[in-house]
C-alpha cells in the first residue's frame, strides 16, 4: 500500500510541476488621442469625433495561460471638439491553452465630465500616442487605477 501512496503522490507532483511554468508580465501605459468613427448607411466608417484616451493594459501570460486586462478612461468629443460623455472601461481577457476555455467580460461606466489626463484640448485632434516619461506613466496609472477604487466596476 506504501508504494501506491508513492505512485499517487508523484503523479500529483508531476501535474504540479507541469502546470507551473514561468509567467511573463508586460504592463503598458498609454496616453493617446484618435478618431472615433461610426458606419454610415452606405457601409463606409467616417469620422464622427474624437476620444482622447488614458490606458492601462497588463497581459500575464505563461505556457498555459494568457490574462489580459485592461483598464481605460475614454473622454468623448465630437467633430467641432465639444465634450461629450466620459466611458470608464474594464476589459478581462482570459485564455486556458490547456483547456481552450476563452472567458471575456467588459465594464464600462459613463462619467459627465473630462477626466482622461495629460492631453491638452489644442491637441485632440492630433492623432497619436504621447511619449510618456516615468513619472508621467506613474501619475497616469495612479489616475486610472483611483477611478477604480470606488467605482463599481472594480474588478
Amino acid at each position: 500500500m506504501k508504494s501506491w501512496g508513492q505512485i499517487v503522490f508523484m503523479i500529483f507532483l508531476l501535474i504540479f510541476c507541469v502546470s507551473c511554468s514561468s509567467v511573463e508580465t508586460a504592463t503598458n501605459i498609454e496616453v493617446y488621442s484618435t478618431e472615433i468613427l461610426e458606419e454610415n448607411a452606405e457601409g463606409i466608417f467616417e469620422v464622427v469625433g474624437y476620444k482622447k484616451v488614458n490606458a492601462l493594459t497588463v497581459i500575464e501570460s505563461s505556457d498555459n495561460h494568457i490574462d489580459t486586462v485592461i483598464k481605460a478612461i475614454e473622454d468623448h468629443y465630437d467633430l467641432d471638439g465639444n465634450y461629450l460623455k466620459t466611458e470608464v472601461l474594464f476589459s478581462l481577457f482570459n485564455k486556458s491553452m490547456v483547456t481552450r476555455v476563452e472567458d471575456d467580460r467588459e465594464h464600462i461606466d459613463e462619467l459627465n465630465k473630462p477626466t482622461a489626463i495629460l492631453i491638452p484640448d489644442e491637441e485632440l485632434m492630433d492623432i497619436r500616442i504621447k511619449e510618456l516619461t516615468v513619472k508621467e506613466k506613474e501619475r497616469v496609472e495612479k489616475h486610472i487605477l483611483s477611478l477604480w477604487e470606488g467605482s463599481k466596476g472594480k474588478q
